[in-house]
């Protein structure tokens, strides 16, 4: 199966401009002779999407649904991630009418739901099924204002790595973990869930595993770094397990929330891996990362289920996969969410579209020829349930997405449902960043504040 490495920002990337709109290409699900009752033509349904293997992938789907539905046709119009956010951009804020489908992009829902870009779903999948075929966070994740606005096509969650040669030659035990030498029994899972770290834990393992061989006052080999760095896709984690959410419940404010005393709280213990403990490496991207661990200068890392058919198949790194950390005093919170499917607002042909986004996302034929071909960790009750008896799950490294089917159902937090979801990470993400290089939480985090309920204003009364 093919993984697809989630790692630049939706902000950057709309932040490049309208320019590339028009470089998108289409791919097309070919023609038919079939026809509807009273001999029309079928319908034709366009989706813009992602290009590369996604939309390859995304083609076998079309293909299946087309064996099964000839009177509807679905033709691919497809852009590279840097371009496809502002292409949805234009063409939606244009209320373009031969847009039918549209990937959305979870923390965006809310945002596309707000300003009219998506058209209900309800009409094509009733509450109960909605609670059969999805996990909670993401069913929720994907409705806005009572209404159920985008279905889940993708989910996401996230491990522990653990560099096992780095913790035997420091002398100091692992985490509870899966391995190539561990039967992913449930037994076994349930074993790693009960035992997993603390990030109270994690840090003091980080200080013994930290090492400065040359003594030039910066560690060769760090002990601890995230994946996604000062992304808030992981670390709202932090806040999250000390159950404090980063904005209202109208998703408008972030005034005694992003500055709240547990908020602070986790700010203080981002910074300090940074800073006091100096156990994580400044200036490293999101994009270099997973570089640095697979090189072996990384000793624990916190990063997306993405990360593991590379790391296993690296020459030389011996690792293990535990067990999302969790504060001593809080609650399990692990980063969820990943792609939706949405019907235009504008479609001429909503009945159509939301018909294949039903196959596509809720069938059996639709999501396992998906998965099998794609790889996307699941997001269905369904294949969830498929990951966790199948023989094909009981081999490392394929073995942790049962570790994550726990996650996907036990412990899972969806990002903050709000409008104004882009102005939020773009503000956060910096905010991150500047505590990462020692500004005090407090004041990051106070001044923060002002500038993102700023720009929510637009939204309060949409």
């Amino acid at each position: 199966m093919a993984f697809l490495h989630p790692r630049l920002s939706r902000r950057s990337v709309l932040k490049a401009g309208a320019a590339t709109a028009g470089a998108g290409l289409a791919v097309l699900g070919g023609g038919s002779t079939a026809r509807r009752a009273g001999a029309q033509e079928p319908v034709t349904v366009r989706f813009i999407t992602l290009s590369e293997e996604w939309a390859d992938h995304m083609q076998q789907v079309i293909d299946a649904f087309h064996e099964t539905t000839p009177d509807i046709r679905v033709e691919l119009e497809t852009y590279p991630f840097r371009q496809l956010f502002e292409v949805i951009e234009i063409r939606m804020s244009g209320q373009s009418r031969d847009i039918d489908i549209v990937s959305v992009d979870v923390p965006l829902v809310a945002s596309y739901s707000a300003r009219g870009f998506l058209h209900p779903l309800d009409e094509y999948f009733t509450p109960e099924e909605i609670e059969a075929t999805w996990i909670p966070a993401a069913s929720d994740a994907g409705s806005y204002g009572e209404q159920f606005m985008a279905a889940p096509q993708n989910n996401s969650t996230q491990f522990l790595y653990v560099n096992r040669g780095l913790f035997e030659e420091a002398g100091v035990a692992p985490p509870p973990m899966l391995t190539a030498e561990t039967e992913p029994s449930p037994e076994a899972i349930q074993e790693i869930v009960d035992g997993r770290w603390t990030w109270e834990q994690v840090v003091e393992a980080a200080q013994q595993l930290a090492q400065d061989t040359n003594a030039d006052g910066v560690p060769d080999v760090w002990g601890f770094m995230f994946d996604q760095v000062s992304r808030p896709y992981q670390i709202l984690a932090l806040p999250e397990s000390l159950n404090q959410p980063s904005l209202a419940e109208d998703g408008l404010s972030t005034d005694g929330y992003l500055n709240s005393e547990n908020w602070i709280r986790a700010g203080q213990f981002y910074g300090d891996l940074f800073n006091a403990l100096a156990v994580s490496p400044k200036g490293t991207t999101p994009e270099q990362s997973s570089e640095l661990f697979a090189s072996g200068n990384v000793a624990l890392y916190v990063g997306g289920e993405w990360n593991v058919p590379t790391f296993a198949g690296t020459e030389g790194l011996d690792i293990g996969i535990a067990a999302h950390p969790y504060f001593a005093d809080g609650r399990v919170a692990t980063p969820t969410g990943s792609w939706h499917v949405g019907v235009s607002a504008f479609s001429d042909h909503k009945a159509e579209a939301g018909e294949f986004i039903k196959f596509l996302t809720a069938s059996t034929e639709g999501t396992r020829t998906w998965f099998e071909t794609h790889g996307h960790f699941p997001v269905t009750n369904e294949l969830l349930d498929l990951v966790d008896t199948s023989e094909d799950f009981a081999v490392f490294p394929r073995s942790p997405y049962r570790l994550g089917t726990y996650e996907a159902r036990n412990t899972a937090v969806p990002r903050p449902q709000t409008p104004g979801y882009l102005e939020f990470e773009d503000i956060l993400n910096g905010t991150l960043e500047d505590i990462r290089n020692g500004t005090a939480p407090a004041d990051a985090l106070n001044a923060a504040v002002p500038r993102i309920d700023r720009a929510m204003a637009k939204y309060r009364g949409a």
